[in-house]
């Protein structure tokens, strides 16, 4: 809801460039689907770079991110994986960092974050799944775009991912993402 609103934000016509500022930022919506892909392929190939190549890992990872739980049931059971390959996936998918140079509302980022918990929370399902995103919120997931309202938006909507998982009667301490989501133009270099 919070990225449609902000697209919504985007869509205002210029009055000087008679440009809507969507098309001056290159803003657009990407739908859920697509984003999970992206989100997917993405860990896959950080899998693949980092990782000695090991086939029956890899067809491993790939069904611990499938999408959907009925298929996830479905081809677990047709892994044969040790114990010390899975401690392997799961010591990266713990310690896997992750930017958006371009974040926008933060449809990457959230995407990444429900990807990444879905996989962790498969295979170590006893970790609360609360626990588990403010891990990910704190040390693996980052943003960074040239429009403030952006960063605060995806701020807000990583914050809210967390809240939504609370009790009403349990005290909530959302992490600080002051450091992982920055205004700033990621095409240049830094000023000293």
């Amino acid at each position: 809801m919070l990225g449609k609103i902000f697209e919504n934000l985007l869509a205002e016509i210029n009055p000087d460039s008679s440009e809507n500022a969507r098309r001056s930022l290159g803003a657009f919506y990407t739908p859920r689907y697509i984003v999970d892909y992206m989100c997917t392929e993405s860990i896959k190939s950080l899998f693949n770079k980092n990782i000695i190549y090991n086939e029956n890992l890899s067809n491993y990872l790939e069904v611990v991110l499938e999408p959907y739980d009925s298929l996830y049931k479905k081809n677990i059971n047709n892994i044969d994986i040790s114990r010390d390959q899975t401690d392997k996936l799961i010591d990266f998918l713990y310690n896997i960092k992750i930017i958006d140079p371009a974040c926008g509302s933060g449809a990457f980022p959230i995407g990444m974050l429900n990807v990444l918990t879905r996989a962790y929370q498969r295979l170590v399902p006893e970790e609360k799944i609360k626990k588990i995103k403010i891990h990910y919120l704190q040390n693996s997931i980052y943003g960074v775009d040239i429009d403030p309202i952006a960063i605060e938006i995806s701020k807000l909507r990583a914050l809210l991912s967390i809240v939504i998982d609370f009790d009403d009667d349990e005290n909530v301490k959302l992490p600080n993402l002051e450091f992982n989501y920055i205004c700033a133009n990621s095409l240049i270099k830094l000023d000293d």
